[in-house]
């Protein structure tokens, strides 16, 4: 099982440059969902399941509006109580209607036998 940043989810949409993962140096690379679909393909996964989750979307929202603000990311969480639930219950939404909306992609894969 696997968990990363989604490059396709609504918090990049909304935050653009400032979206959290773009953060460097948190990560190198992000991936779309039909992006880590075909790269596990490609090294050999035969049995891929592959769907975005919303479960770190608050964090995600608070981080990205403090960069957005030029606040920094350490110390008091930033004061974005009410666009954080409405961010969150939109993505959830977005999830659960089958949308790849999600902030995280979940991944579960199984090695082809050799």
């Amino acid at each position: 099982m696997l968990y990363t940043p989604n490059v396709s989810s609504l918090g990049r949409k909304v935050f653009g440059r400032y979206w959290l993962p773009f953060d460097p140096p948190r990560h190198v690379g992000v991936f779309s969902p039909k992006a880590m679909r075909r790269a596990l393909s490609i090294a050999g996964f035969g049995k891929v399941s592959v769907r975005t989750v919303a479960y770190q979307a608050r964090l995600y929202f608070d981080s990205s509006s403090a960069l957005k603000a030029g606040m920094r990311l350490h110390g008091a969480p930033a004061p974005f109580a009410a666009g954080r639930s409405l961010f969150y219950a939109a993505e959830s939404a977005a999830c659960a209607a089958g949308f790849n909306w999600g902030e995280e992609i979940l991944t579960v894969a199984v090695k082809r036998p050799a």
